[in-house]
C-alpha cells in the first residue's frame, strides 16, 4: 500500500480538520465556518465517508492533503510529510510532487546563499561595513544576527555566483532561486544582491524560501526582495513567523512593517511581533495568521504612506473577524525600531495600552482635519462614517457617537444620522450586490428539485432507493446529468444487494457525476428533513412537484399543439389532444383536492 493509502486508512478527516476548525454535526457531515474566507454563517462541510471537504461559500474543497496544503500554505510533499508523522506512516524518498525536486534544491541553494552571506558578515573583512551599520547604527547584537541568520552581500558582481559554481550549483537553478540575474549589457550573469545587507527569509518550518536586501552603498532601490520562485510567495509570507508563532498563540500578533521593527522587537523582549516585509498587508498574509490568534494589533510607520497602510489593512483583516487594535507611534518617532530604541519601558507602556481600531480614526482625524472649522468637522464625520456605521453593537456605537458630538461640537442626534444614511446605503449595496450574484452562482444545489430529489435518494436506505427509484419517470426530470446519474444509481441497486455504499457507487461514475454527488452529499439536508422517516415523505412529497411540473409542461405543449391543429383545421386531432388535455388537467385537480395519485 502506498503513503498516501496508508495515511487516508489511518487518520480521520474530521479530526485532521477539526485541529484547525471547530466542526459539530450536521446529519451525516460536520459542518463549521470556512477556514479559507471571511463568513459569518458556516458553509464549510466536511464527510467522514467520503474523506472530503467542501465550502459551499468560497468553493474549496478536497481531500486531507489538500487541505493541510492550503491552510499551512506548503506544497503536497510538505503536507505529505505532516500527515505521515502524524499517522506514523515512515516515507521512502519517493518524489510525489514533480516540483519536488526542484523546490528542495531551491531550499538547499538558499541554505547554501544563507550561510555565505552569513559568513561575510560575521567572519570576512569585506563584512566590515555591513557589521558597522548593523551594530552602530541600527543597534543590532551578536545574538541577534545568529538568531535572524542576517548577512551581507559584497559589492561586487559575482562572489556569490562563483561560491555556488564551486558548490555544484548550475546557471538555471541560480536563476531558478532568484539568486542571480542577466546582465543588462553583455552576456553572463551577476548577482541579484550587491552591497546590501541581507534578511533571509525564514518560512514557517524555519528553511530560507527567500531574501530581502538592504541597501548601504547608495544603490536604489532601497530594499529589494527575491523574486517569486517555487518557494517563495511574496503575498503569503509574514517575515518573523517561525520564531513569534507561539507567542502570537498566546498574546497575539503585533504587525509591522519593516524587518528591523521585528528584529528590535525580539532582541528586547517583545517577541510576537512580525512584519509584512514593507509590502502592503494582504488577504492570504493574514488568513494564514488567522491560524494562530484572533487578536491582532497594527503598528505601521507614523508618516502618511504608514497611516494609510493602517487603514489598507484594517479593511481587510475586519474580513476575518480580528479582534483589531492600532498602536499609535508617537509623534518624533518614525517606527517601533526607532521607539524601542530610545524607550523600550514607554514602548512596552503603549503597547499594553494599544487603542481599538475606532479610536485609531478618530484621533487620526483629528490630527489630520481642524475640528474647530465647518469644513473640518464635515470632513472628519464623512471620512469616518465608512467605519462607525459598521459597529453593530448598540452601546459601542452610543459611546462612539457621544464621544465624536463632544469633540466636534455638533448634536449627537447630527452624528447619528449620518452614520445611519451610511449604513443604509452600504446595506443597499450590499444587496444589490447579494442579488447579482444570486442570479449568476446557484449556491445552493437542493435549489433545484432534480438535485434535491437525487441527494435525498443518496442518504436513503437501499430499500428506500429500490422503492422511489422505478417511481422516476425519466420524463419527469430535465437535468441529463442527473438523469443520467438516477439511471446509474438505478443500475447499483439492481446488481448489488448489500446496504448502499456512497463511496462504492461514487466510484463508478465519471468526473463530472463525481463532483456533483459529492457535492450532494456533502450539502446539509438533514438540517431540514430530519431522520430517515422525514426523508422518506420529503422523497413522496418532491416526486409529486416533480409529476405536476411535468405535467404542466405538457400541458402548456399539448396547448400549443391544440392551437396548431386547429389552424390547420384537423378536428380529429384536435379531438385526441383535447382528451389527453382533460385527462392530464384531471391529474392536476386531484393532487389539489388531496387524492392518491398513482405512478
Amino acid at each position: 500500500m502506498d503513503p498516501v493509502s496508508q495515511i487516508k486508512q489511518t487518520l480521520d478527516i474530521v479530526d485532521v480538520i477539526g485541529g484547525y476548525v471547530s466542526l459539530k454535526k450536521a446529519g451525516k457531515s460536520y459542518k463549521g465556518l470556512c477556514p479559507f474566507h471571511g463568513e459569518k454563517t458556516p458553509s464549510f462541510m466536511v464527510s467522514p465517508e467520503l474523506q472530503i471537504y467542501k465550502c459551499f461559500g468560497c468553493g474549496a474543497g478536497g481531500d486531507m492533503f489538500s487541505f493541510i496544503e492550503q491552510i499551512e500554505g506548503i506544497d503536497f510533499i510538505n503536507a505529505l510529510e505532516i500527515l505521515a508523522e502524524r499517522a506514523g506512516v515512515t516515507l521512502e524518498k519517493v518524489e510525489y510532487d514533480p516540483k519536488s525536486k526542484l523546490k528542495k534544491r531551491i531550499y538547499d541553494i538558499n541554505e547554501l546563499a544563507t550561510r555565505f552571506y552569513n559568513y561575510v558578515l560575521t567572519k570576512h573583512k569585506s563584512g566590515a561595513v555591513a557589521r558597522k551599520y548593523l551594530k552602530k547604527e541600527r543597534s543590532v547584537t551578536d545574538a541577534s544576527i545568529d538568531l535572524f541568520r542576517l548577512g551581507y552581500a559584497i559589492d561586487s558582481s559575482n562572489s556569490l555566483y562563483k561560491f555556488l559554481q564551486k558548490n555544484s550549483v548550475t546557471q538555471e537553478e541560480m536563476l531558478a532561486a532568484g539568486l542571480i540575474v542577466r546582465r543588462k549589457l553583455g552576456n553572463g550573469f551577476i548577482d541579484k544582491f550587491r552591497g546590501r545587507v541581507i534578511f533571509p527569509l525564514a518560512g514557517i518550518d524555519g528553511r530560507t524560501v527567500g531574501f530581502t536586501g538592504r541597501d548601504i552603498v547608495g544603490r536604489d532601490p532601497k530594499y529589494l526582495n527575491t523574486p517569486e520562485t517555487p518557494v517563495f510567495y511574496k503575498s503569503s509570507y509574514l517575515f518573523g513567523l517561525d520564531k513569534a508563532k507561539i507567542e502570537i498563540k498566546k498574546y497575539g500578533a503585533i504587525v509591522t512593517e519593516g524587518q528591523m521593527d521585528v528584529i528590535s522587537a525580539h532582541q528586547n523582549g517583545i517577541k510576537n511581533v512580525i512584519a509584512s516585509s514593507g509590502t502592503s498587508l494582504t488577504e492570504n498574509q493574514l488568513r494564514i495568521l488567522s491560524r494562530y490568534t484572533n487578536d491582532i494589533v497594527f503598528c505601521f510607520d507614523s508618516d502618511q504612506a504608514g497611516l494609510n497602510a493602517v487603514y489598507r489593512a484594517i479593511g481587510i483583516a475586519e474580513k476575518f473577524e480580528f479582534n483589531i487594535k492600532v498602536i499609535m507611534i508617537p509623534d518624533g518617532y518614525k517606527d517601533l525600531d526607532e521607539l524601542i530604541k530610545t524607550d523600550l519601558e514607554k514602548t512596552k507602556r503603549i503597547i499594553e495600552t494599544a487603542v481599538s481600531v475606532y479610536d485609531y480614526f478618530l484621533a487620526t482625524l483629528l490630527k489630520k482635519y481642524d475640528k474647530t472649522s465647518a469644513i473640518g468637522k464635515k470632513n472628519i464625520v464623512n471620512e469616518l462614517a465608512p467605519y462607525f456605521s459598521r459597529i453593530g453593537n448598540m452601546v459601542l456605537l452610543d459611546h462612539y457617537v457621544k464621544q465624536i458630538s463632544k469633540e466636534l461640537d455638533i448634536r449627537e442626534e447630527t452624528v447619528r444620522t449620518l452614520f445611519d444614511k451610511d449604513a443604509r446605503k452600504r446595506k443597499t449595496e450590499s444587496d444589490k450586490i447579494a442579488e447579482e450574484t444570486k442570479k449568476g452562482v446557484d449556491s445552493t444545489l437542493h435549489s433545484s428539485k432534480e438535485m434535491y430529489l437525487l441527494g435525498l435518494l443518496i442518504r436513503s436506505g437501499v430499500d428506500t432507493i429500490r422503492e422511489f427509484i422505478y417511481k422516476i419517470n425519466a420524463d419527469y426530470i430535465n437535468d441529463n446529468m442527473v438523469k443520467r446519474v438516477v439511471n446509474e444509481l438505478g443500475q447499483y441497486i439492481e446488481e448489488e444487494n448489500k446496504p448502499f455504499d456512497i463511496k462504492k457507487f461514487i466510484g463508478g461514475l465519471d468526473d463530472p457525476s463525481k463532483a456533483l454527488i459529492s457535492d450532494l452529499y456533502l450539502e446539509t439536508f438533514e438540517e431540514t428533513i430530519g431522520e430517515e422517516a422525514d426523508i422518506l415523505r420529503e422523497l413522496e412529497l418532491v416526486l409529486k412537484s416533480l409529476k405536476s411540473d411535468f405535467v404542466k409542461r405538457e400541458l402548456k405543449n399539448l396547448s400549443e399543439r391544440i392551437k396548431l391543429a386547429e389552424m390547420s383545421n384537423e378536428k380529429q386531432e384536435v379531438q385526441k389532444l383535447t382528451r389527453d388535455f382533460k385527462k392530464l388537467s384531471q391529474e392536476l385537480v386531484d393532487k389539489k383536492d388531496g387524492k392518491k395519485e398513482e405512478y
